[in-house]
């Protein structure tokens, strides 16, 4: 009985310390007067890094991903309607590029399509707003 004690402390334990890595980070913002918008991302163990990140309508984004874990990932965006919009492997070790169009405001979501990968914190957001106003000349 005390085993099984032991056990279940070990597992809430390690439960609550993933569940503590799922939350965002600070945000990460594009400027709207980039010409070529480029996001370097890496991909460790059950994270992302950045997760957080702005964007603005109409701004395409080529997303630049390291996986410098030794395991398979993957990157799979939705749109705002959770519709996935693109989806790329992501083997160990190894980097991939991933060109998204931010076509309307709104939270796109992405994540690792692993087995229980986003549940354990692999994951984050690109939260698109509306350009503002031009200066007038």
């Amino acid at each position: 009985m005390k085993r099984i004690s032991e056990v279940l402390v070990m597992w809430a334990v390690m439960v609550m310390l993933l569940t503590g890595c799922a939350s965002l980070q600070p945000q990460v913002a594009l400027t709207e007067k980039e010409t070529e918008k480029v996001v370097e991302v890496k991909a460790e163990s059950f994270k992302f890094g950045p997760n957080n990140i702005k964007a603005f309508e109409g701004d395409t984004v080529l997303f630049r991903i390291e996986n410098s874990s030794d395991s398979a990932h993957n990157f799979t965006i939705t749109n705002p309607q959770r519709q996935i919009l693109k989806s790329v492997a992501l083997p160990a070790k190894k980097t991939a590029e991933i060109k998204i169009p931010f076509a309307e405001p709104g939270v796109y979501e992405f994540y690792c399509d692993k087995p229980l990968h986003s549940s354990f914190g692999m994951k984050g957001q690109v939260e698109v707003v509306k350009k503002g106003p031009s200066p007038s000349k």
